[in-house]
């Protein structure tokens, strides 16, 4: 997913702005993404009563499969998301980044000269991360060392959760102290799998009311203040 959904935005309808379905999409975008900080409400209208009823008419116009629109609808709770917890950067002494890679493996390869140094990398849907230098066998590179990693989905389900769960080890063998989240506006699994699968998640946020993004935006807070 681009880093920004409204560039997405504009790169998907390129040459149907003046389509009338195109309008009014960007004004229900614009409905919710001008607030500050967005209501859940709002980006509601915008994803329920908007984006899913119109799936038949926006695939056809844009001539895409089915593909691109989990993107439309995936990206915008992401850049939902995104725009209720960026303003925290204010507050904490973090950086807040948006489709990161973080570094999710670290090892070495030896050769008869000298050690050299492997890393691979995990996108992140959201992070809050600080930058440092690290020299390591002679080699020097830069890495974020992330404080809080924030998955997004519209909805989760079992096989969802067990993959998110993985995802969350990955990063915890490199960063033991990471604390990640997971925002999504429905699930469909068990209790008892959340608890089994999802040890690795430090909390599930369902969010259902701007109550429950309020809760989501203070416990992230509390967690980048500790």
């Amino acid at each position: 997913m681009t880093k920004d959904y409204q560039e997405y935005l504009n790169h998907l309808f390129k040459g149907k702005e003046e389509e009338e379905l195109t309008q009014k999409l960007f004004a229900e975008y614009s409905r919710w993404a001008d607030e500050k900080p967005p209501s859940l409400e709002s980006f509601l209208q915008y994803y329920n009563d908007f984006l899913w009823p119109n799936e038949g008419k926006i695939l056809q116009m844009l001539k895409r499969k089915t593909a691109t629109f989990g993107i439309l609808r995936g990206g915008a709770f992401e850049e939902f998301i995104a725009r209720v917890l960026q303003p925290l950067v204010t507050e904490v002494d973090y950086d807040f980044r948006r489709d990161q890679n973080i570094l999710a493996w670290m090892g070495f390869l030896y050769d008869e000269r000298r050690p050299k140094l492997e890393r691979s990398f995990q996108r992140a849907d959201l992070s809050f991360s600080k930058k440092v230098s690290l020299r390591i066998a002679d080699e020097d590179f830069d890495v974020r060392i992330p404080k809080i990693v924030i998955e997004c989905k519209t909805w989760v389900d079992k096989a969802q959760l067990r993959s998110i769960s993985q995802e969350a080890n990955d990063f915890r063998s490199i960063f033991p102290e990471l604390t990640f989240y997971l925002a999504t506006l429905s699930t469909n699994y068990k209790a008892i799998d959340e608890r089994v699968i999802g040890r690795s998640i430090d909390r599930i946020f369902v969010l259902r009311s701007d109550a429950d993004v309020g809760e989501m935006r203070a416990e992230v807070r509390h967690a980048l203040e500790n």
